[in-house]
């Protein structure tokens, strides 16, 4: 039977991007939804049984089917007081319980390094538009031949770990954590999934306000989808 990925988006502009070219790679099926009325319908369950366990047993019956999770990036901040929000988390919470794999990006890795006990907080200065991250010397999931990605950011918030047991492969000068991993699990600040045509969509719905012009970068998007496509096989197919 082929893997079914559930897809958490926040935003009607921030969809999977190259994800989706990924998949069809590997035949994997993505079920992409949008998380608030996704997690309303969970709420509304709960609310319609007699059990001191509803939220968890209507968490529980979603995340049964599917194989794994991909959480994408959104212009909320993890902190707001929104009960579905309070959902998705207990969900990704749940999925850490289950071992099952999950890929948390940008708003997506707030999330994920949330429930695994990691402080949440404002930057002093935004990270915006195409940035360097530095892989550590010790990390093995680095591109070929080089230390450094150039990649898309947009964020005003990070996560910080103070976790021998979390793996940090990677920092900006601006965000000393750029990405976490485990063995089921990577969480990622920037977003790898931005093709130029998810750019666009981008610039559509946020005008001005969006950091990225439309030139391709046809060389960082390149180097972007290899290191990419290789960590989610790592993730899903390993």
């Amino acid at each position: 039977m082929a893997m079914n990925i559930l897809v958490l988006q926040h935003h009607h502009a921030e969809g999977p991007g190259r994800i989706t070219h990924w998949a069809k790679q590997h035949a994997i099926t993505l079920t992409v939804v949008m998380a608030e009325p996704f997690f309303n319908a969970s709420i509304a369950d709960a609310q319609a049984l007699t059990s001191p366990q509803t939220s968890i047993a209507a968490l529980t019956t979603s995340l049964q089917s599917f194989d794994a999770i991909i959480v994408l990036g959104g212009p909320m901040h993890v902190g707001a007081g929104d009960k579905w929000l309070q959902y998705e988390r207990q969900f990704i919470g749940l999925a850490l319980a289950s071992n099952v794999p999950i890929l948390g990006i940008c708003l997506g890795a707030q999330l994920l390094a949330a429930e695994l006990g990691a402080k949440i907080s404002p930057l002093e200065q935004a990270e915006l538009g195409w940035q360097q991250i530095t892989f550590h010397t010790n990390n093995d999931n680095q591109p070929s031949g080089t230390s450094t990605l150039l990649v898309l950011q947009w964020h005003e918030q990070g996560f910080y770990f103070n976790d021998n047991h979390i793996t940090i492969e990677a920092s900006s000068s601006l965000c000393e954590q750029q990405i976490f991993s485990g063995k089921r699990f990577l969480g990622l600040q920037f977003h790898p999934e931005w093709d130029l045509v998810q750019i666009g969509k981008l610039k559509q719905a946020f005008g001005t306000a969006c950091p990225f012009d439309l030139m391709s970068k046809a060389s960082a998007q390149a180097e972007i989808e290899e290191w990419f496509f290789q960590r989610l096989s790592q993730l899903f197919l390993q």
